[in-house]
């Protein structure tokens, strides 16, 4: 597949006419050294999340092309080069999908989503420890009667393991009133080795509370982004910091008169946080939004990117050396409905530096990206093919390498 297309003639055209000059320069971009795509044909295959190892990656996401039920967690071992050494499906009769993947100290890996097989309720967090060949160690789930679903997991230094997701209970007659039926709320579980969980904690504001991202914390401790529904009636990108037993240090609120949201945090070298997202506030479709803080959550500077379309940060990266960052942007047409993706280089004073424009006519949405051991690029998504296959919708999971 032809990743780049025709785009590499209009590139620089369309960051003018939809950014301005700012992203024009594009000396210090990476190139495109090759472009991957997985799954069966006239099936539904995602990918969500990617991880380098030293010797290739590994993806994890969803597929319906074969497995045990509607949808059925997928993780994908690569070779440096992106060729696929194996694959492995889990699921039941339902939908089961992973988010988030990690490879764990002793060399397997940690799989993280929600299943609809099996559980307590309409469907539970489900967590799967593998072996390095992907073989099923051992499995859990966590929930209550309604919905729960994992969304991020890290490992711990004591060999337990960090869980992030949303969890969604009934509220009691009096809050009914004024929030509804259901509460959805941010949910973070320590595990212990063997998946037994240690202790649960809740954050909430009102009935809008979502968790995008988490990482672990130069202190010892962690950082949670997502968005709150407050007292105002706003959706606001939401900055959480806790120790390692889940008490909540501070938090902090951006944002402005419409929906805004954090969707990928990193730390800097000198302890402070980038968050990456959306905002509504500063543009009426959606822009990219990046806030810089100091080390207790304290607003240093937020920038905007925006043109016609619907723009949104997916995942972002520090540079130790010099605190600038690298992040992925979605760019989804709002009246073509074709979306391409596309790489920011931001300097630590928040200054784009350059951009790199990635897409054709198939390919639409990125979902993570990671750095590879080289120091190279590697970003998965979906592809989405406009031709139905016997009615239904054709998409592959995509991984495509660019040079550091």
């Amino acid at each position: 597949m032809n990743f780049i297309s025709d785009f590499s003639r209009w590139c620089a055209l369309l960051c003018f006419f939809l950014y301005g000059t700012a992203l024009t320069a594009q000396s210090q971009a990476p190139d495109m050294v090759w472009g991957r795509t997985y799954g069966e044909s006239g099936q539904e295959n995602m990918a969500k999340s990617v991880i380098p190892l030293k010797d290739g990656f590994v993806i994890a996401g969803l597929t319906r092309a074969h497995g045990a039920g509607m949808e059925d967690m997928w993780m994908i071992r690569t070779d440096e080069e992106g060729e696929l050494l194996w694959e492995k499906t889990y699921g039941g009769a339902s939908t089961d999908i992973a988010n988030d993947v990690i490879q764990t100290k002793d060399g397997g890996f940690m799989l993280v989503g929600f299943t609809r097989s099996k559980g307590a309720g309409r469907s539970d967090m489900w967590v799967i420890k593998t072996l390095s060949d992907g073989t099923p160690e051992w499995e859990r789930t966590y929930g209550s009667i309604l919905a729960d679903e994992a969304y991020k997991v890290l490992e711990t230094d004591d060999g337990g393991y960090l869980v992030a997701g949303l969890h969604i209970e009934p509220v009691s007659e009096v809050e009914e009133e004024n929030k509804g039926t259901h509460q959805q709320r941010i949910w973070v579980m320590k595990l212990n080795k063997s998946g037994e969980m240690l202790w649960g904690e809740i954050f909430w504001n009102k009935d809008h509370n979502v968790v995008y991202d988490m990482i672990e914390t130069k202190n010892g401790g962690f950082a949670i982004a997502g968005s709150t529904l407050l007292d105002n009636n706003m959706v606001d990108a939401w900055l959480i910091n806790i120790n390692d037993q889940g008490q909540k240090v501070w938090e902090e609120h951006f944002g402005g008169v419409r929906w805004d949201a954090a969707h990928a945090i990193t730390q800097t070298s000198d302890g402070g946080f980038v968050l990456g997202g959306t905002t509504f506030s500063n543009g009426l479709r959606g822009d990219v939004w990046v806030i810089r803080t100091n080390a207790e959550g304290k607003l240093q500077w937020q920038k905007y990117l925006g043109g016609k379309e619907h723009e949104s940060v997916e995942a972002i990266y520090a540079n130790e050396e010099d605190n600038s960052v690298t992040a992925l942007v979605n760019i989804a047409s709002l009246r073509s409905g074709s979306d391409i993706w596309m790489l920011l280089g931001i300097d630590a004073k928040g200054e784009f530096t350059w951009s790199k424009i990635l897409g054709d006519a198939f390919l639409h949405k990125a979902n993570g990206f990671t750095l590879a051991k080289d120091g190279s690029i590697a970003v998965i998504g979906n592809t989405f093919d406009p031709r139905p296959c016997e009615g239904e919708r054709q998409t592959k999971a995509y991984m495509v390498k660019l040079s550091n």
